[in-house]
């Protein structure tokens, strides 16, 4: 894609459909992961996967701002690009909004998930740190972990999981103020954008 595009397109614009492509892969691979594992495997897997939280943090952060950056990228170029072009760059601005939105959620859906498997603080305790209540008889696996990530980043609150641990609630908090910042800039973005056109 990087490729198809380059020479076409100011170095924004590759840059965005460099990410694009970027998103795209991790997508696809923390997917399968999360399609296809089954509950009793995601504790090996997040001993063995798990990243630091400031790397998440990291993460989600460059994340975020790749996507403020397509949208306010689009905002300069509008001005000055008419027809097929600002088309091109609508849609990769769209495309990048869309991927790293989810790309963060994502992502919190497998911290919340290693967070919940991984050991818990207490040495004397040989079983996972838990740390929610989800509805139901059996273990949580990686789709339900997804499904709560993505109720708090659409809403900015929990609904029917419970939260019984200091650190997952600190977690879910970051997670509901980055996205309540994240769905608030871009939405005023687009609002901008539209107005500006009209």
């Amino acid at each position: 894609m990087l490729f198809a595009v380059r020479g076409h397109l100011r170095l924004g614009s590759t840059a965005i459909a460099g990410w694009n492509a970027v998103a795209v892969v991790i997508l696809a691979l923390d997917w399968v992961t999360i399609l296809t594992t089954p509950q009793r495997k995601i504790r090996e897997i997040a001993q063995q996967q798990d990243l630091s939280r400031f790397l998440v943090f990291l993460f989600v952060v460059v994340t975020a701002s790749a996507a403020l950056f397509a949208v306010g990228f689009l905002v300069s170029v509008k001005k000055s690009q008419t027809g097929g072009h600002f088309i091109i760059h609508l849609l990769l601005t769209l495309l990048t909004v869309i991927f790293s939105w989810t790309l963060v959620h994502t992502v919190f859906g497998l911290r919340y998930a290693h967070a919940f498997y991984g050991d818990s603080d207490d040495p004397g305790v040989q079983k996972h740190a838990g740390g929610l209540i989800f509805p139901g008889d059996r273990p949580p696996d990686y789709f339900d972990f997804a499904y709560f990530s993505f109720v708090v980043g659409m809403t900015c609150q929990v609904s029917d999981v419970q939260i019984t641990s200091r650190p997952m609630r600190r977690l879910t908090l970051a997670q509901s103020i980055l996205s309540f910042g994240f769905n608030t800039i871009v939405l005023a973005l687009v609002i901008n954008i539209a107005v500006s056109g009209l």
